[in-house]
């Protein structure tokens, strides 16, 4: 950091940034002829605001939620910049992105949460029971083949039960199954469909953090390049 640079600070400089030049705005305290004095300096020492930056909370979570937008909304991807209608939204942030590429863990990774509360150990509950019915079901189903193909035919012909031998409903149990496997099914979609949420990878988020930051800086310059505040005022000139 340059001694210019740190007597600005030292006088509650502000960081900015401009089409991607960093830009240090000092308000001095002191006294002078102007009724405030400012001074605009190109920062060649990034380190400041990236110092500035880390002093400061996340202004949004890295977890975004998939939202929809109408065809007349798409936008480009902000990966591969094919037109697309998906969002990812973490407020005030939103990116738009091509489903294909939430599939991509170098982009980013599932979660399931409820805001910041995470949700992983329920959706593992949910998917476990659905593939122990989808493993029943499969069992009785093999059963019911094997009972009623030709060799089993010629078998019970030969060898019928005994009387009083139950034999058991496969039939019935299947569809039993199957309804149990249906039931669970759903609740597991409705549960992805409600708490499915994307984090991203470190660099992506940090590149989003950076844009946003931007973003704010230039509105701040605005308002006081509208309010007549970024620029010192000149007083009023004698009269001849």
């Amino acid at each position: 950091m340059s001694s210019l640079q740190g007597a600005l600070l030292l006088h509650g400089c502000e960081a900015l940034e401009i089409d991607g030049m960093n830009i240090v705005l000092a308000k001095f305290s002191k006294p002078c002829s102007f009724h405030s004095h400012f001074i605009l300096h190109p920062c060649t020492d990034t380190g400041t605001i990236s110092n500035y930056s880390r002093r400061m909370s996340s202004p949004f979570p890295n977890i975004y939620q998939l939202r929809r937008v109408g065809t007349d909304s798409a936008k480009p991807c902000a990966v591969c910049y094919k037109s697309t209608q998906a969002v990812l939204v973490s407020a005030p942030d939103f990116i738009y992105v091509c489903e294909s590429h939430l599939k991509d863990k170098q982009f980013c990774t599932v979660k399931y949460a409820d805001g910041e509360d995470g949700k992983d150990a329920e959706y593992q509950s949910l998917d476990k029971e659905v593939r122990s019915l989808d493993l029943k079901t499969a069992q009785i189903q093999h059963k019911i083949q094997q009972r009623e193909s030709q060799l089993a035919k010629v078998r019970d012909y030969l060898w019928k039960p005994k009387d009083g031998e139950n034999q058991p409903d496969l039939k019935q149990q299947l569809a039993e199954i199957i309804k149990q496997r249906d039931q669970a099914r759903a609740k597991l979609e409705k549960f992805i469909k409600a708490y499915t949420r994307y984090t991203l990878d470190a660099v992506f988020y940090k590149t989003r953090l950076q844009q946003h930051s931007k973003k704010i800086r230039q509105q701040q310059i605005m308002q006081k390049l509208n309010d007549g505040t970024l620029f010192p005022s000149i007083p009023d000139l004698p009269k001849p």
